[in-house]
Formats: C-alpha cells, sequence, structure tokens
C-alpha cells in the first residue's frame, strides 16, 4: 500500500459532510450550491475496535484496512465538524431524507451549509443518495429555515408536498479521518472515519452519545466506479468480519429520541 501522499489541513471551504474542496468564490450574489450523487457503504465500528486504541489518526487509518485496488493515495487530512439535524414530525426520516446544516470551527469558521441527502435506495449494504447543498452564513441559518429560499428547503418542501416546518432535534459533533484514493480507472474514491458525538435538542432524550462510523463513498456516475466501490466494500466487510450498516446518522440520532421506523 506504499504511495507518494499529500498530507495538509483541511480547505478553508469544505463541501458539506467534507466530501472535498469546494471553491469559496460566486458570481456576484449567485448562490454556491452543490447537486449530486453518492454511493457509500458504512459500518458502524469503535475505533478501539479498528486502531486497537481510541485516539485514531491518519497513519493508523491508512494501515488499517485494504485500499481499492490499484488505487494511489492522492490526499489525506482530518477536522473537526458540527452538524444539526432537522425534521417535521419525523416526516423526513420516515421517507430516508435527511436535513442538515453543518457548520465548520476553526479557520473554516465562516463557512457553512444547509443541505438535504434523500435515499433512493438501500441494497446489499450499498447507499445510493442524492444530494442537494447551498453554503449559507453560519449566523443565518436561523434565518434560512424561517424564509426556505435555499434549494435544499425548497426541494424538501416539494418532497412532502407542504411548505416544511423544521425542527431540529440532534446536534454532532465529529472528528473526521479522509483518505482520497485515485483509481485504476481515474475515479476519486473515499475513506472516513467519524468519530462523534451526538447530543439530542429536543424532548428528554437525554445526554451525549459516542459513536462511530468507518465509510466508503464514491461521487462519480462511471459504472466502472461503482465496481470498484463494490469490490473495495466485499473486502472492507471481509477485514472486518462484518456486512456494512442499513443506517445513517441521522436516523441513529433519531432513535435517541425514541423514534422507530414505522411508528
Amino acid at each position: 500500500m506504499s504511495a507518494t501522499r499529500t498530507t495538509q489541513d483541511p480547505p478553508a471551504t469544505l463541501r458539506p459532510d467534507s466530501s472535498a474542496p469546494q471553491a469559496s468564490t460566486s458570481d456576484g450574489d449567485a448562490p454556491i450550491r452543490i447537486l449530486g450523487t453518492e454511493q457509500e457503504y458504512k459500518w458502524r465500528i469503535e475505533a478501539s475496535d479498528l486502531f486497537g486504541t481510541s485516539e485514531p489518526d491518519l497513519d493508523a487509518l491508512e494501515q488499517a484496512l485494504p485500499w481499492p485496488e490499484e488505487a494511489r493515495l492522492e490526499n489525506r487530512f482530518r477536522h473537526r465538524q458540527s452538524t444539526i439535524y432537522f425534521d417535521d414530525d419525523w416526516r423526513l426520516v420516515e421517507d430516508h431524507v435527511t436535513l442538515r446544516a453543518t457548520v465548520n470551527p476553526g479557520s473554516a469558521s465562516e463557512v457553512a451549509w444547509i443541505g438535504v441527502k434523500q435515499t433512493i435506495a438501500w441494497e446489499d449494504g450499498c447507499r445510493d443518495s442524492l444530494e442537494v447543498s447551498e453554503r449559507i452564513a453560519p449566523l443565518g441559518i436561523s434565518r434560512e429555515l424561517e424564509t426556505q429560499a435555499s434549494l435544499p428547503l425548497r426541494y424538501v418542501s416539494r418532497l412532502i408536498r407542504r411548505p416544511i416546518r423544521p425542527v431540529q432535534y440532534a446536534c454532532a459533533i465529529q472528528t473526521r479521518y479522509k483518505l482520497f484514493f485515485r483509481t485504476r480507472n481515474d475515479a476519486q474514491l473515499q475513506l472516513t472515519f467519524d468519530a462523534a458525538e451526538f447530543r439530542p435538542l429536543a424532548g428528554e432524550g437525554g445526554g451525549s452519545v459516542p459513536a462511530s462510523w468507518l465509510e466508503i463513498e464514491n461521487n462519480n456516475r462511471d459504472l466502472r466506479a461503482r465496481r470498484e466501490l463494490e469490490a473495495w466494500a466485499a473486502d472492507i466487510s471481509t477485514a472486518l468480519g462484518r456486512r456494512p450498516s442499513d443506517q445513517g446518522k441521522a436516523e441513529f440520532a433519531a432513535r435517541l429520541l425514541g423514534w422507530e421506523p414505522g411508528r
């Protein structure tokens, strides 16, 4: 698994859920938006089970798991991120839709995103999703929820066939460890370990709950990239001795407040 690697701090402007750097300029007042598709696999696993320690790092992540076949490591970084989850009487989570606002701390604190992730299918461990995100001012989240002018909020309202009444129900503060690989078919595949603390913001959900995920993903529509991701997922499942999860972070957070599918 040798490679020439580039290690750097996270860029000043990060995509929501930090898939890759995104340009920070815009054309006048035109909004900065990201629309795309994603295929991903997730495994619930604790840092101690994956790394043998509760304090992971990027070097350990490089060595812990098999890489995509004939891939090279392009980039890697670590950063912290806060995400607030919203719903409307559990209508979104019931329909496998996540509405979230993401804020970056530190040097990227001027960057925030509001986004929606719609799961189209979750089969054989692979989650296929549509994502719509828009950059917003970090202090403007409440205003965006009130005006519902952003594309993600308008899209969610179309899905539920009425203006959404968003209520925040949980917050996750996570440290993300990310590796970016370039495959033999020139696709970029990503490996992420997220160490998170979830805190309920509604009801009587209790205190903070730690949880961690291992994720691999592909944002390329090329079918060869998808096959490479599937093969990589099989290798990781074998190495871990467990199947991918069929539950995302929004569902995990909702369960902290008593939500159950179909209730």
